[in-house]
């Protein structure tokens, strides 16, 4: 005769948007794979809202108090008085978050890339990518899919270019507006005309 020991485990998970403004505290259960019981957003001492038994395993809290959340099938928007749309069906997930001035929401599918505003519109659908940069408020956009970078301005996508390596780590724009590819040998860097900057 054999015995089976299952462990579940509960714990509280606090994510904080990146100004420090809002913070989501989520009681999670569960032994490989952790679920929220239910969560509460806060700005500063003051609780907006609270859901019970979500469903939600990964959050993502924005500077003005809207959440992004993934279920194990679905993507899911919360406005800041805690009223839900469901964004759309997980199908082969690559990647989810913030681009970097945090302005700007995507998830990175098989199928394209979503890029949706902090209030839970959908922006744009590009070509399926792994890595994503962007300017401010999202006007230009560079994606990176294997060995391949896209260029995009405001959605529609101007110029394709083939990589040195598809061992790209990192994509990012600098100040003066060129894209830095951070690959495994090194970097390549590029003009939004898609023409290399030695």
């Amino acid at each position: 005769m054999s015995s089976v020991i299952i462990f579940i485990v509960s714990i509280t998970a606090t994510f904080v948007s990146p100004n420090n403004q809002y913070c989501l505290c989520a009681e999670m259960r569960g032994g490989t794979v952790f679920y929220a019981e239910e969560f509460t957003l806060k700005n500063g001492n003051t609780v907006l809202y609270r859901v019970c038994d979500p469903g939600i395993h990964t959050f993502f809290v924005s500077d003005h108090g809207t959440v992004f959340t993934l279920g194990e099938r679905y993507a899911v928007f919360y406005d800041r008085t805690g009223e839900c749309d469901t964004l759309m069906e997980i199908v082969y997930m690559n990647n989810s978050g913030f681009t970097e001035h945090y302005d700007l929401f995507y998830l990175s599918m098989r199928d394209g890339m979503y890029v949706y505003t902090l209030d839970g519109a959908l922006l744009y659908t590009l070509a399926p990518g792994r890595l994503i940069a962007s300017t401010e408020s999202g006007k230009h956009i560079a994606a990176v899919s294997d060995d391949t970078l896209r260029l995009y301005t405001e959605g529609v996508l101007i110029h394709t270019v083939i990589l040195e390596t598809a061992y790209v780590h990192g994509v990012s724009f600098t100040e003066d507006g060129t894209v830095c590819v951070a690959e495994a040998g090194g970097m390549e860097i590029f003009d939004m005309s898609g023409r290399k900057v030695e």
